[in-house]
This record gives C-alpha cells, sequence and structure tokens, in this order.
C-alpha cells in the first residue's frame, strides 16, 4: 500500500532536488526506469495508476526542462506526453498546458512555423475559457502565455512589455513566486534575444534571479548567472529588487480585476532619487 505513494514522492523529490541542488541531467528523474513501456510494465502501482505515475513523471521533466532552458529537450517529452492521455486531474492539467504553450512559442520563434503559433493559440484559447468559468489559479498563467503569444505578433516592445508587466504583477498578488520568476525570464529573454536589449533584459533577469532565489530554486539561479553574465552586477544590490513594484495606476481586466492593481516597474522607470518617473528616460525600444 505504501510503494505507490512512495513511487509519486520520489519523483518530486527528485524534481525539487535538481532546482535546489544539482541541475546536472535535469530532463532525468529517474535513474532505475526510463523507457515509458518498461515503467508501465515494471511499476508496482495497480492499472488505474500506472499511467498517471507516468505522466506525473513526465510532467516534472517537461517543468525542469523548461525551467533550465532547454526547449528543444521540452519538446521531445511533450511527444512522450501525447502517447498517452492527458490526466483529468486540475493541478497537473494546468501546467502542462501552460509549459506546451511556451514549448510551441519557442519553436515558433525559431522555425517561424505557422502549426506551433496555431498550437499556442489553441491552448491560450482553451485556457481563457478556464479562467472564464471561475479557474481563478489559471489567470496568471494565461496573462504569462497571452504576453508570450504577444511577443510573436505585435511589432511594438513597448506593447508586449505592457503584457509581461501586467502578468508578473498578477504572479505576485496571488502568491505564485515561481510562476512571477518564470515570467519575469521570459520577459528577459524576449528582449534578449529579439529586441537586442540587455538593459531591460537585465531588468528582468535579476527579478528573475531574487525570484528564484526566494523560491529555493538555488541550482537554476546558478544557472541564470551563468547564462547571463552581465546581470551579476545588478545582483550585486539585490535588495532593492523586488521593490518596484508600485501603484501607479489602476486598470481593468476581464479576467481577475482585484489581483491586478499595480503595475510591475523595473528600475529604468524611477528617477536617481527613487521617485516615480512616468517618462521612461531611455529612448523607445524599437
Amino acid at each position: 500500500k505504501q510503494q505507490g505513494p512512495l513511487e509519486f514522492c520520489l519523483v518530486l523529490f527528485q524534481f525539487v532536488y535538481k532546482l535546489r541542488v544539482s541541475s546536472d541531467n535535469f530532463g532525468r528523474l529517474s535513474d532505475a526506469v526510463t523507457d515509458i513501456k518498461d515503467k508501465l510494465r515494471l511499476s508496482t502501482v495497480n492499472n488505474d495508476k500506472q499511467e498517471f505515475l507516468v505522466k506525473f513523471e513526465l510532467m516534472y521533466k517537461l517543468q525542469l526542462c523548461v525551467y533550465f532552458g532547454d526547449l528543444d529537450k521540452a519538446y521531445k517529452i511533450l511527444l512522450d506526453m501525447y502517447k498517452l492521455k492527458f490526466t483529468k486531474a486540475a493541478f497537473t492539467r494546468q501546467t502542462i498546458r501552460q509549459m506546451e504553450t511556451i514549448v510551441y512559442i519557442h519553436k515558433a520563434r525559431n522555425t517561424r512555423k505557422n502549426k506551433y503559433k496555431s498550437k499556442a493559440n489553441k491552448t491560450i484559447r482553451m485556457m481563457q475559457g478556464w479562467v472564464s468559468k471561475g479557474a481563478v489559479n489559471c489567470t496568471h498563467k494565461l496573462l504569462v502565455l497571452e504576453a508570450e503569444f504577444a511577443s510573436l505578433s505585435k511589432n511594438d516592445p513597448s506593447e508586449v512589455r505592457k503584457g509581461y508587466d501586467k502578468a508578473i504583477v498578477a504572479c505576485r498578488r496571488m502568491g505564485f513566486k515561481h510562476d512571477e520568476a518564470l515570467a519575469c525570464e521570459r520577459a528577459g529573454v524576449y528582449f534578449q534575444e529579439v529586441v537586442k536589449d540587455t538593459d531591460y533584459a537585465g531588468d528582468y533577469f535579476a527579478r528573475a534571479y531574487k525570484c528564484y532565489h526566494s523560491w529555493g530554486a538555488s541550482a537554476k539561479c546558478v544557472k541564470l548567472l551563468d547564462s547571463y553574465h552581465f546581470i551579476r552586477g545588478r545582483i550585486r544590490n539585490v535588495s532593492w529588487i523586488g521593490t518596484r513594484i508600485k501603484a501607479v495606476e489602476k486598470y481593468s481586466s476581464r479576467y481577475s480585476d482585484q489581483h491586478m492593481d499595480a503595475s510591475f516597474l523595473p528600475d529604468h522607470c524611477y528617477t536617481e532619487n527613487g521617485n516615480f518617473s512616468n517618462k521612461d528616460s531611455r529612448p523607445t525600444v524599437r
């Protein structure tokens, strides 16, 4: 009776270990059995839970690949997941859809194939339906994905930045630190790789570092510093990162007004004496 819960707990334990201690071989959670068919055949869990155990493990593999930036490996894991039916458990379904959309947007940007963009749009519409039916825990995830999708289609970086800022505020106010970190990182990736603006990217990466550190993902923090060396100077002043949330304006949202009444403001939105400036001190990003 204890073997089944133990197998689930071991997957979760290894996921936490990879985030906190070591990112080596992060796409692998089990050292004993990695093949899906072997996992189903050798698992000691009863038949009704065998498939869920496999999906459970693949879901955490998928998250690790997204968190550590190996989105190509994440896509391969998605293909394995499609061999199995998606679970009806809400927490796994929402997480899987969130991660797969980020992967699809990455593939759409790199390959410029419309099929990936269409799949991402389909998943976003699905999550919009969930939110409209009262799935409030999806609100912040949806805003992150909408900002990601806007980064594909909108040519004005300032408009894309507003979407990311709105999503970051939603994650922060709803208390999902890991989603706030992921939103900041994705915004940083957009400005680093698409807009080629390391100043904006540095603001978001520094914020992502702060959130990952607060979440306890030490290995991810190391990975972030290794990938983006230019943020090291910003991290030294980590005490001020995270204080740049200020109630500047109230805006309405068709999803969840009560959770989002502030705007995330990176350091460039403040004057030298710390006061808020409505005018960006730097030229508009083009």
